[in-house]
């Protein structure tokens, strides 16, 4: 069991916090604001379960479809499959909702708290366009820009407990240095508001080709082009939530980080109806430079440390199998395996100064977030009715939890499981006017007892040589809906 030393002053307290909470690296993960395009709340862990709003109303079930820009994304040797030249844009709106609850019973009823926070509402916009079209009768090629995805949450007003149990006066006396100090009507408070605050984007530009070498073998490639940004934010305030409490706290913001992958895929086309895919795209790896702001308000920090990190997205293989009856029926089935264990274990932060102060009073310039995310399989199945200038569609996504129990904090809510969708297209000559939406069933994970998340919060109120294990349970919920509206034109 970590042991927690607590220094001399209560802004030393406050501090320790937020090192365990780093440190001992599970809880709080953040993760950033992208340059281009808003963060969002990913369905299967970090990722999409579709691209493209024809695709999403089919649950994403289109590996081995095609007559999409967004094949791009997921498997590029379906170009050489368009009878023509075809522009695509798109935007999505994603509505996430989010609820945070824990329970700590210390044995002291001025000291238990009780939370239900939601996050914050918010809305997230998706884009995506692109353009594909033959080379001839064998080749094609593409591009398109989209956000491939990224994960972020914000929660404001979670109680706790002031460090080692003390008031607000007495709190508030070790940070001015004043043990005259008195705060009027909420001076005898022993409890304090947790902010935290994480956003991640990530958007790709992906250049693909792809070459017909027999009559039903279709191969193709991909460059994947990425940037991505990232944000995160700790802090504590007064239990009105008027001030940020000085000392205290931690505030990160990347540059841009850029990166490049590689995808190959291939269809093959067993009858007239039948065809059969497979597709790999390359992990892509991410450095992520900036600044962090630490313990703001306390002179021994003034100067902002600047930090790195490395981090990746996940390399994915699926498989995919189609049928279309050529009289405006087509079933789709995916299976996907993402490999999110080998990126998303455990992630550092190296900071140019040794600003951060372990427990037992060891000074350091590294924060380590063990996340413990676990491999993923994604099943999906879809269908396509258009008996004429109407499409219906209808979709079901599966990805078993990446998040595990001793990983999950309110910080990566990339919890949801179970995903339906309904399509709608519309035909006017060369052009369609697609619709869908998607529903992520509520899903909810619980902390582990011993997640860093769970000590930190058990135990940080509590003296080195006093240290007990209180009652402390937690858990995140989340469910979240999507609007999509795309056009797609298609040239003679």
């Amino acid at each position: 069991m970590r042991r927690l030393t607590v220094g001399p002053g209560a802004a030393h307290k406050v501090a320790i916090m937020f090192t365990l909470h780093r440190q001992g690296g599970a809880a709080l993960l953040v993760t950033a604001t992208l340059l281009l395009a808003s963060s969002l709340q990913a369905t299967n862990g970090m990722l999409m379960t579709s691209y493209g709003t024809r695709y999403m109303g089919m649950g994403g079930a289109t590996l081995a479809i095609g007559g999409s820009v967004m094949d791009l994304e997921s498997n590029p040797s379906n170009l050489t499959r368009l009878d023509d030249a075809i522009f695509e844009a798109g935007l999505s709106l994603m509505a996430p909702q989010l609820t945070y609850r824990d329970k700590f019973y210390p044995g002291n009823a001025d000291l238990s708290y009780n939370n239900s926070v939601r996050s914050e509402p918010s809305l997230f916009p998706l884009p995506y366009i692109g353009y594909a079209a033959p080379i001839n009768d064998r080749m094609a090629w593409g591009v398109s820009f989209y956000a491939q995805g990224g994960m972020g949450a914000e929660f404001d007003g979670i109680l706790r407990t002031t460090p080692n149990g003390g008031t607000l006066n007495q709190l508030f006396q070790g940070l001015a240095g004043d043990p005259t100090l008195t705060l009027p009507l909420i001076g005898d408070l022993r409890q304090i508001r947790e902010r935290t605050y994480s956003n991640l984007a990530f958007v790709k530009t992906t250049f693909g080709f792809s070459y017909q070498l027999t009559n039903a073998l279709h191969v193709g490639v991909g460059v994947d082009v990425g940037a991505a940004q990232m944000k995160w934010e700790w802090t504590f305030k007064d239990p009105g939530g008027f001030m940020t409490m000085p000392g205290a706290g931690y505030r990160y913001e990347s540059d841009t980080a850029y990166g490049m992958a590689g995808k190959v895929g291939l269809v093959y086309e067993i009858t007239e109806n039948w065809a059969a895919s497979y597709a790999y795209t390359g992990r892509t790896n991410l450095r992520f430079d900036g600044k962090m702001s630490v313990n703001e308000g306390d002179p021994r920090y003034f100067l902002k440390p600047t930090v790195s990190m490395n981090m990746g997205y996940p390399d994915k293989h699926g498989v995919g199998v189609a049928y279309d009856n050529k009289k405006g029926l087509i079933v789709g089935l995916t299976y996907s395996r993402i490999n999110w264990a080998s990126v998303m274990n455990t992630i550092e932060f190296d900071l140019s100064a040794p600003y951060v102060t372990m427990p037992g009073g060891l000074v350091t310039n590294r924060l380590a977030f063990n996340m413990k995310w676990r491999d993923q399989n994604v099943y999906a199945v879809g269908v396509e009715y258009r008996p004429d200038t109407v499409a219906y569609r209808i979709g079901y996504n599966y990805g078993t939890n990446p998040v595990t129990s001793a990983g999950v904090n309110p910080l990566f809510p990339a919890i949801t499981t179970h995903h339906a969708s309904l399509g709608l297209g519309l035909r006017f000559d060369r052009l369609d006017v697609d619709f869908a939406v998607e529903h992520a069933f509520l899903s909810t994970v619980k902390g582990d007892t011993m997640s860093d998340w769970t000590v930190l919060h058990a135990l940080y109120s509590f003296d080195a040589n006093g240290i007990k294990n209180p009652y402390m349970n937690y858990e995140v919920s989340m469910q979240q809906t999507i609007f999509s509206i795309g056009i797609k034109h298609r040239s003679e």
